[in-house]
């Protein structure tokens, strides 16, 4: 679908193809808002966007491509800020780095993930859970080593002091959903919105509060942080309740970073002004609004300064998860 407007907020790519990289498998989450972006997004640069799913090593696969395109605005992508934040920490050397490797045009939204169960393990709280994972080891799933699940589990693992392990390489939300109702795993960490999309699982905990402009959430998932938090009201279930609380504000954090869009770096600097502006308004196009709305889906939207800015802020809070995040992950390459 090809805009008609006679300015082009990018002249040089009005009418041209560009391919939109998704590192991960048609269905989940970053597929449905890439696509549920396309046509504000072909309005707004007046081009044609094409779609390209890469499922691959979490997303790493899609993201060196887009790292590695010429920087002319015909390759953009949507990446997983936390995963390229947690990139130069695990054994993936070959993995870009957000702030050297892309240039960030953009939040979608932040991340709002939940601790999932599927029925085969049979709990249905977190306490239930955490003493689950405190008899015997509990398989977690996640699609990579960088990822948002995979520091989210282990966090877990060390806040509660329960006993898991991974399994690593699944293509996406769909098949680690799967895998939950067939009994294959017991556990993991997805985005609150992609659980709504299949039936028979069980949210036992959210990580995050709401950012911006949720959709709505169901409130009756626990908290980790706040008042009303598990941490709060359940200190036992917990090493230690002073440590886990500030684990989980660090993790608060780099949650915020959420889903970007991006593109390779080294960017002409006309063309990254008109590519940033192009984007902003994708964001805030109306009909985008309505559309993330009908599919249960929410839009947080930040420019790209706020993300970097965020981004530089948040340095440190990965570094306190690099170790456990590395072991775990080494662990279950063996």
């Amino acid at each position: 679908m090809l805009g008609s407007r006679r300015n082009s907020a990018c002249p040089a790519l009005r009418r041209q193809r560009i391919s939109w990289l998704v590192g991960w498998s048609p269905g989940g989450g970053y597929d449905t808002y890439s696509r549920l972006m396309e046509a504000p997004l072909e309005r707004a640069l007046e081009a044609e966007v094409v779609i390209e799913n890469m499922p691959g090593a979490a997303g790493i696969l899609a993201a060196r491509r887009l790292s590695a395109a010429r920087p002319d605005g015909r390759t953009l992508g949507i990446l997983n800020g936390v995963g390229m934040m947690l990139a130069p920490y695990s054994s993936s050397r070959f993995a870009p780095q957000l702030e050297t490797d892309f240039t960030v045009l953009g939040r979608i939204v932040a991340n709002d993930p939940a601790l999932v169960t599927g029925p085969e393990l049979g709990v249905t709280s977190f306490e239930e859970f955490v003493a689950r994972g405190r008899q015997q080891p509990l398989v977690f799933g996640a699609t990579g080593p960088t990822t948002s699940n995979v520091l989210l589990e282990v966090a877990l693992a060390r806040m509660a002091g329960i006993q898991i392990e991974l399994v690593l390489g699944f293509p996406g939300s769909q098949e680690l959903f799967n895998s939950l109702l067939r009994g294959d795993l017991d556990a993991t960490v997805v985005s609150e919105e992609s659980i709504r999309t299949m039936a028979g699982l069980t949210p036992l905990l959210r990580f995050s509060s709401a950012h911006g402009s949720s959709a709505a959430r169901d409130e009756e998932i626990p908290e980790l942080l706040g008042e009303d938090g598990m941490i709060a009201r359940h200190p036992e279930l917990f090493v230690s309740a002073e440590r886990a609380a500030a684990d989980a504000e660090a993790l608060s954090s780099l949650l915020s970073i959420g889903r970007l869009v991006a593109a390779p770096p080294g960017l002409p600097a006309e063309l990254h002004r008109c590519l940033e502006a192009a984007t902003w308004a994708c964001l805030r196009d109306e009909g985008l609004r309505v559309s993330v709305a009908r599919a249960r889906r929410s839009l947080d939207p930040a420019p790209a300064h706020e993300v970097l800015a965020h981004v530089r802020a948040s340095r440190h809070a990965v570094a306190p998860f690099a170790d456990i995040v590395k072991r775990a992950v080494e662990r279950a390459n063996r």
